[in-house]
């Protein structure tokens, strides 16, 4: 893939190999800092399949990232994961008009039980040799009813 190419700059790719299951390491974790305990909080995160959206065909199915954030409550109820097509605003021309590309829709609502958590993105779900294309990560307060 071109590095330069508009479509995969601002994209983090874990991809699921064999290498990835005998080294264990087909995670991606992060510090989540500065919480507030007992506040609610909201991450959000978007993935596509990688070779998808190189090719310009598209399939609706659950991408099998797992998003795990430990040291938190979390509110299965609040949470969930949506099957969504691009919008049109989309940059590619690729994906436009009927040709969608579809992605993974996250959100984790939790409770913050310290100051910090661990979120862990994993493909232990994900098919050897597919790439997964993580964007727009997002964490923010939520509020309550």
């Amino acid at each position: 893939p071109d590095p330069n190419d508009d479509r995969i700059k601002t994209h983090m790719l874990l991809i699921k190999s064999i290498v990835h299951l005998i080294l264990g390491r087909g995670s991606i974790a992060k510090s989540i800092n500065h919480l507030i305990p007992g506040r609610l909080y909201s991450l959000r995160l978007t993935t596509a399949d990688y070779d998808e959206l190189m090719s310009g065909k598209s399939v609706k199915r659950d991408h099998q990232l797992n998003a795990q954030i430990d040291d938190v409550e979390v509110l299965p109820e609040n949470s969930f994961m949506e099957i969504v097509p691009n919008g049109g605003g989309h940059g590619t021309p690729i994906f436009r008009g009927d040709k969608k590309l579809y992605m993974n829709w996250r959100r984790i609502v939790f409770r913050a039980m310290d100051e910090t958590a661990t979120l862990t993105l994993s493909d232990a779900g994900v098919p050897v040799g597919q790439q997964i294309a993580i964007n727009g990560v997002e964490l923010a307060p939520y509020l309550e009813d």
